[in-house]
């Protein structure tokens, strides 16, 4: 995974951030979602809207993402993705 500041993160850093990070999520939501592939690849993007606390501070934040599934086993698994600060 590859955050909005150009972080990259393997699984076990990633889950670090979520659990022991800077961020809080009060909320997330995911807008305009498209799906392109299909099985066994699929390709997720989306505008994102998060509701955070960081380092304390309340903030809101707009960002763009990008997230690549893979279908095995019977069960889509996350494989790799990329967020960035939205434009708009």
């Amino acid at each position: 995974y590859v955050d909005a500041n150009g972080h990259r993160l393997d699984r076990d850093h990633y889950l670090a951030f979520l659990t022991d990070g800077p961020v809080r999520w009060n909320a997330q939501t995911l807008e305009d979602v498209q799906v392109f592939g299909n099985a066994p690849v699929s390709v997720l993007v989306a505008n994102v809207f998060d509701d955070v606390v960081y380092d304390g501070m309340p903030a809101k934040w707009g960002l763009v993402t990008t997230q690549t599934y893979v279908h095995e086993y019977g069960s889509w698994l996350y494989l790799a993705g990329h967020t960035a600060l939205s434009a708009s």
